[in-house]
């Protein structure tokens, strides 16, 4: 969540940066255009004022909506000229693609884990080579025209981290289903929480070392076995006001039948789908002109 906030913010809706998708801007100034059009000609976009006004920095619904599947057919009608005039918004709408399939990676309901390496493998070398673009690219900066340094990090870890944890899933765990939206930094500071204070493991003391924190976390499990007695374990539930930061049903064909979290993939099957994801970021790369016209390096391996 905080990656994608990241993503969105600091390319789409930063007046400091001109992000640049290939031979496209991109920039959130286009959103509030198309819905204009949109609603001009009768169109839904799902977006309402305070998600275009974008006044709360730290809020991901806003940006949710805004790259959701209703508001990229609008934006393409835009480009394609069903609004009028052909508009010059393809940078912003391969940018809410790239950012709608890392949301995709972790809380798609209806992506298989074949799926979300493939989502992966496609984000991790877009952002790449959009990098490698802007840096070997004259006229334009990485500091005026990227991401910071810690956004981009950030997100190409998390996306990496995200297929190690299916590998490792189907390694040592096999026999249980793999939900990645119960992974990552939300799931540790509910553990923290409960640690600590009065949360689960009541100690009335914030701090802890090593040797504290692994008997609180020993506690902990305990507690999670004696309530799972009964009901089996419950993957729990976020609170009301997380539940509703995401729209990630925006994203998807609700039509389609959900994804089984138990079909899990081995490590060949997953190098595969990461491979194809890569490959088609590079199609999508050449398609924005990001393809160097020397055969550089870069292009091939972009991870160097």
């Amino acid at each position: 969540r905080h990656a994608f906030a990241l993503l969105f913010g600091n390319f789409l809706d930063n007046s400091t940066r001109d992000c640049r998708m290939g031979r496209y801007a991109a920039s959130i100034s286009d959103h509030r255009v198309v819905a204009q059009l949109a609603e001009r000609y009768g169109d839904k976009h799902g977006a309402i004022k305070r998600h275009l006004d974008r006044s709360d920095a730290q809020n991901k619904t806003a940006p949710s909506v805004l790259t959701a599947l209703l508001m990229m057919e609008c934006i393409e009608k835009a480009v394609n000229g069903s609004y009028g005039a052909q508009q010059p918004f393809e940078g912003t709408l391969a940018y809410c693609r790239l950012l709608s399939r890392f949301l995709l990676i972790f809380f798609g309901k209806k992506q298989s884990t074949s799926d979300r390496a493939k989502h992966a493998g496609f984000f991790v070398g877009m952002m790449r080579r959009m990098r490698w673009h802007v840096k070997t690219s004259t006229g334009l900066t990485l500091t005026a025209n990227f991401v910071p340094a810690q956004t981009y990090e950030h997100a190409i870890h998390s996306a990496q981290v995200a297929v190690l944890k299916l590998a490792a899933q189907h390694k040592y765990h096999p026999h249980h289903p793999m939900h990645l939206e119960e992974t990552g930094s939300n799931k540790v500071e509910k553990s923290f929480s409960e640690m600590r204070g009065f949360g689960k493991v009541a100690n009335n003391q914030q701090d802890c070392n090593s040797k504290e924190a692994r008997e609180r976390l020993e506690k902990l499990i305990t507690i999670f076995k004696y309530e799972a007695e009964d009901d089996g374990i419950s993957l729990g539930s976020e609170s009301r006001a997380t539940q509703r930061d995401l729209k990630i049903h925006l994203h998807e064909d609700q039509g389609a039948e959900d994804a089984d979290p138990a079909l899990l993939c081995d490590d060949a099957a997953l190098i595969q789908k990461w491979t194809e994801g890569d490959e088609e970021a590079k199609k999508e790369a050449e398609r924005l002109g990001m393809k160097p016209s020397a055969g550089e390096a870069w292009w091939e391996t972009p991870w160097l």
